[in-house]
């Protein structure tokens, strides 16, 4: 009879940046194992995916199963900062925001220019006459 001994193999957990989160799993498997994986994003940090050793996406959600292959791995969570940039609203003076202001219309010639006249005008030579027989 033949006797099959269990190979264990180790499934490494990293982060990327340092401090960017934490994760839960990594430990010592047998082939085949389903090892359920978990990271989660520190404060201003969001999680972006899970990749292999060579770079490649192995999942984009924070917690997946694993299915451990046939030889050691390492897993990395990657994170990036969360960047929030908040509009100034409208009206407000960044140097003063105390006392906001009306905006003011640039002044873009000396002439005023009547452009109704030139309405009125135009509208005059559409009326239309219809005959009565």
């Amino acid at each position: 009879t033949a006797n099959f001994e269990q190979i264990d193999y180790t499934l490494a957990l990293e982060v990327d940046p340092e401090g960017g989160g934490t994760v839960n799993g990594g430990g010592t498997y047998n082939y085949g194992d389903e090892v359920q994986v978990s990271a989660t994003a520190a404060s201003d940090y969001i999680f972006v995916n899970w990749i292999d050793e060579n770079g490649v996406e192995v999942s984009s959600e924070p917690n997946f199963a694993y299915t451990m292959p046939n030889r050691n791995v390492t897993l990395t969570a990657i994170f990036e900062e969360d960047i929030t940039i908040e509009p100034e609203p409208p009206g407000v003076d960044p140097e003063d925001p105390e006392d906001p202001e009306e905006p003011e219309l640039p002044v873009t010639g000396g002439s005023i220019i009547p452009l109704f006249a030139g309405l009125l005008i135009a509208g005059a030579g559409m009326v239309i006459k219809k005959k009565r027989k």
